[in-house]
C-alpha cells in the first residue's frame, strides 16, 4: 500500500508525500504535528482497547483543532440492535446466494469468530462514546447504506483535553468482544518520544 501511494504521488507530480509503515497505536510522529488523521477500514482489525490507544495516538499527533476521520465497519453482533441485525442478515443472505463457496466462507468466519480470531468491529454508539471519552469535540458518526460508517471528530486544545481521558472502561455490548480503556493511560505511554514502526495500520494523511 505504501509503495502504491508513493507511485501514485510521483505520477501526479506530488513531491511532499512521505510514506511510513507503522502501528496505529504507536505513530512515529511528534506531538501536535498533523492537521488531519484519516483511518480507512483499518481499526476493525484491532481489539477495542487497541482502538482506544489508536484514538489516543491520533489525539496526540493532531494539532489543536485538527480533524480525525474514520471510515470503517460500524456494526456489532448484538441482536438487540436493529441495524446490527440488518447488517448481519444481509451479509448472511449474500453468502448463502453464492452457494457452496459462500457456505464454506460462512463456516470459516464462524470458526474464526468462535476462536476469537475474527475482526472486532464496533457500532456507532461505541465510536461516539469512545471518541468523546478520548477528548474529541464535534463528534459526528454517519452510517452508510452498507455495514460501514464514517466518524468525524476534532481535537481539543491541549489545555482543554488535559485530564479528560482517565483510564476507565468503555462499555461494549456482549457480542462486541473485549472491554477497552480510555486514552489518558495510553497517551502516557506514547506521548513524548518516537517509537519504532511495527505493523502497518493507519496514520495521518
Amino acid at each position: 500500500m505504501n509503495e502504491y501511494l508513493r507511485v501514485k504521488a510521483t505520477s501526479a507530480g506530488i513531491d511532499n508525500v512521505t510514506t511510513v509503515a507503522a502501528s496505529a497505536v504507536s505513530l512515529p510522529l511528534v506531538d501536535e504535528i498533523a492537521d488531519l488523521v484519516v483511518s480507512n477500514y483499518c481499526l476493525h482489525e484491532l481489539r477495542h482497547d487497541d482502538k482506544l490507544r489508536a484514538l489516543a495516538e491520533a489525539m496526540r499527533v493532531l494539532k489543536p483543532g485538527g480533524r480525525l476521520v474514520i471510515g470503517d465497519m460500524m456494526f456489532s453482533l448484538n441482536p438487540m440492535h436493529a441495524r446490527d441485525r440488518q447488517v448481519v442478515a444481509v451479509k448472511l443472505a449474500a453468502l448463502a446466494r453464492r452457494g457452496p463457496p459462500g457456505v464454506w466462507r460462512l463456516l470459516k468466519n464462524a470458526t474464526r469468530l468462535v476462536s476469537g480470531r475474527w475482526e472486532y468491529p464496533a457500532n456507532a454508539s461505541w465510536w461516539d462514546e469512545a471518541l468523546r471519552q478520548c477528548g474529541f469535540d464535534r463528534v459526528r458518526v454517519e452510517m452508510l447504506a452498507h455495514e460501514g460508517g464514517i466518524a468525524i471528530a476534532q481535537s481539543r486544545s491541549a489545555s482543554a483535553a488535559a485530564g479528560c481521558c482517565e483510564l476507565r472502561p468503555v462499555a461494549v455490548d456482549a457480542a462486541g468482544g473485549s472491554r477497552g480503556f480510555s486514552a489518558e493511560g495510553a497517551r502516557s505511554d506514547y506521548g513524548r518520544k518516537e517509537h519504532a514502526p511495527t505493523t502497518p495500520q493507519s496514520g495521518p494523511k
